[in-house]
């Protein structure tokens, strides 16, 4: 790709950028663009942000949530009602390959609201350094290979590398109740199904 850039003396200089940089220059644009996203926005926020959202099964029970193809990524928000702030984001890439440190990276930075910040938490194989070095060796590639990674920030927000890379969950502590109290609903009626034998 050839760009011109103009010379104080009015002339036209002309040079090659290398393909790898333009693919490294886009990629950093999409990531910027992606890093607007941010849990607690309003669902007129994103769909400002995004354009027309479909809409899909709920990943937060109760909460509607509406999925956005936007630069080769699938963001997938609950809302817990009309224009109440995103309680729960799942990033994934199409067509799903894993995703990259620096990717993980700007999506934490773009959730880190003013005042608050991430903290990796300990994966079973970071916090397995006592054991025997092939447990530990084993622990390792299992995590390493199911994703295994997990932050939180100083107000409770959660984020998770889910199965192999494939998706990054940011959870509000709202919607963490919400899951709980639809599965202890959901085991209380199955509870409840059960016929006196």
């Amino acid at each position: 790709m050839k760009l011109s850039a103009l010379l104080d003396s009015g002339g036209a200089l002309e040079y090659t950028l290398p393909m790898h940089f333009m693919l490294l220059f886009a990629m950093l644009l999409a990531l910027s663009q992606l890093a607007n996203a941010r849990i607690g926005e309003t669902e007129s926020e994103c769909n400002t942000r995004y354009g027309t959202p479909k809409k899909v099964a709920e990943i937060v029970p109760g909460c509607p949530t509406n999925e956005y193809d936007y630069h080769g990524f699938k963001i997938k928000i609950a809302f817990p009602g009309f224009n109440n702030p995103a309680i729960k984001m799942v990033f994934s890439k199409q067509p799903k390959p894993a995703f990259t440190d620096d990717e993980i990276v700007a999506i934490l930075n773009a959730n880190t609201k003013d005042g608050t910040q991430w903290k990796k938490v300990l994966s079973e194989s970071e916090a397995s350094k006592k054991m025997d070095p092939i447990t530990r060796l084993g622990t390792a590639l299992v995590a390493d290979t199911m994703g295994g990674r997990a932050w939180v920030r100083s107000d409770g927000v959660t984020a998770e590398l889910q199965i192999q890379k494939m998706s990054l969950a940011i959870t509000a502590p709202e919607a963490v109740v919400r899951e709980k109290m639809a599965k202890d609903e959901s085991e209380t009626k199955r509870k409840a199904a059960i016929p006196n034998f």
